[in-house]
């Protein structure tokens, strides 16, 4: 067999490996970017999670990232996709009328309840080998080859129309949307 064929091979058929993260080394990235990270072939949906794709904020003393990010997570073929949770108002849940938390109080902050906050620094670890349950590719299900890790950061507030992107995704039709009848 040739040496082209042979390596070609060994791509296809070799530890799993990230191709591109789209918010690495990033500044200035919206608060409801959409992170997305290209993987070398598909991967097996029940092995990512967030004790894998972790997406951390950077502490108070600036020591260390610590706070897991709130989102949720859409794997399709070879692309993982974190959604950040976006800016809302929390539910009280003594409240038997499944009202809001009072106006004005601690926890009726929507922008301290948002997944990405402004002018914050983040780091994202997927998690590879020598992990005992890594990212997996899907049809072997060989591990991530090895873990990796990037920052990025989040604009400031100051600037609304770069906090906040309009245009979050290019696929159609949205995430988690399975059909609409015209109206």
């Amino acid at each position: 067999m040739p040496a082209e064929g042979k390596s070609s091979r060994s791509r296809r058929n070799g530890p799993l490996s990230v191709q591109t993260i789209n918010v690495e080394g990033a500044s200035g990235v919206a608060a409801n970017e959409i992170i997305e990270v290209v993987f070398s072939a598909d991967v097996k949906p029940n092995s990512i999670n967030e004790a894998v794709f972790q997406v951390r904020e950077q502490n108070a003393t600036g020591t260390g990232f610590t706070k897991q990010i709130f989102g949720d997570m859409q794997v399709t073929g070879n692309v993982v996709r974190f959604f950040p949770r976006l800016p809302s108002h929390l539910r009280d849940p003594s409240d038997p009328a499944g009202g809001f938390y009072p106006a004005n109080s601690a926890r009726d902050n929507a922008a301290e309840n948002a997944g990405l906050k402004p002018a914050t620094a983040y780091e994202m670890q997927l998690l590879g080998r020598p992990f005992v349950s890594p990212i997996k590719s899907r049809s072997r299900g060989r591990p991530l080859r090895r873990t990796y890790t990037t920052r990025f950061s989040t604009a400031s507030a100051s600037d609304p129309a770069k906090l906040y992107r309009t245009r979050t995704y290019t696929d159609s039709p949205p995430p988690q949307y399975s059909f609409s009848n015209p109206p």
